[in-house]
């Protein structure tokens, strides 16, 4: 092992010690729901793989409202891009269920209008307070990130003018959140 390192060497060695990001300089790295949190408004991570895991199992993608749809898709586009058996469906809808982790659901419903996706509900069926302010927290960070700044009260948090609106929707041992995006 060479016991002496060549001027160069030890600035390129400096260099890389000391040039870190800041928030690495602080002693902490930002979590994925951090980065999405400090996104500017209209920008989430490239990457569903940079959104959180409750996120990501409930299929959400940076780039779409809900899963692969977004507000304004053709109606019929949208029912495409979903693999499960709807729970319901007509000619101004179609449901959806996914099962989740610990017996807990979420139902999502695409509603249509002159043949496009209008409305978007999703209903999530949890099993304690916990899980409903976790995924509130989450679903908070990600539709901030995608809507900007939202108002919020104790039960209900809204963007852009009730575009999009999610409320905790928990009744003594019933826990759960409902969302709904409009177009």
């Amino acid at each position: 092992m060479n016991r002496f390192l060549l001027p160069g060497s030890l600035l390129l060695l400096l260099a890389a010690c000391t040039s870190r990001p800041a928030t690495e300089q602080q002693g902490t790295a930002p979590t994925d729901s951090a980065r999405v949190a400090t996104a500017a408004p209209g920008t989430l991570p490239a990457t569903p793989t940079a959104l959180p895991a409750r996120l990501q199992n409930l299929g959400l993608q940076p780039n779409h409202d809900w899963r692969a749809v977004s507000l304004g898709d053709a109606f019929a586009a949208a029912k495409a891009t979903e693999t499960a058996t709807p729970f319901e469906q007509d000619s101004t809808h179609v449901g959806y269920t996914q099962e989740l982790d610990n017996l807990e659901s979420v139902d999502y419903q695409y509603i249509q209008q002159n043949g496009v996706v209008a409305t978007i509900e999703v209903d999530l069926y949890l099993n304690t307070a916990g899980s409903v302010e976790a995924y509130r927290q989450d679903l908070t960070t990600y539709l901030t990130a995608r809507y900007g700044p939202g108002t919020r009260t104790e039960l209900v948090t809204s963007w852009q003018n009730g575009k999009a609106v999610l409320r905790n929707v928990s009744k003594r041992k019933d826990f759960g959140l409902k969302l709904t995006l409009k177009r």
